[in-house]
């Protein structure tokens, strides 16, 4: 393999994780404004429970990570980019008195007592 081919070959790599990079950095910009057109979440409902929270987010579990507060909130953190998957969530969670805490990769949903 001749110099110039090595060159090319690694500027194109270099241009293809440039546009991933751009990708993801795009979809990240989005997701504040989503979050900023959401209406007022719902109350909380009296007497809910780690459990309650996880049954409601079943079919999401293996990609959330639930955990009761001492003060009797929840935090549902995702392990994971949720994609599209994210509405579905944040509808359901906001259905439970749960809202979007943005904080880069470390946001989360918290539902208060």
């Amino acid at each position: 393999m001749s110099s110039d081919t090595k060159t090319i070959d690694i500027l194109t790599r270099i241009a293809v994780a440039t546009e991933k990079i751009a990708a993801s950095l795009e979809a990240q910009k989005r997701l504040p404004a989503i979050v900023a057109a959401q209406p007022a979440p719902a109350k909380p409902k009296p007497g809910l429970s780690v459990d309650n929270v996880r049954e409601e987010l079943a079919a999401w579990l293996p990609d959330l990570e639930v955990t009761g507060g001492l003060d009797g909130s929840f935090t549902v953190k995702p392990k994971r980019y949720l994609h599209q998957t994210w509405a579905q969530v944040n509808d359901i969670i906001r259905t439970l008195g749960g809202r979007w805490e943005s904080n880069g990769k470390q946001g989360s949903w918290r539902i208060p007592k």
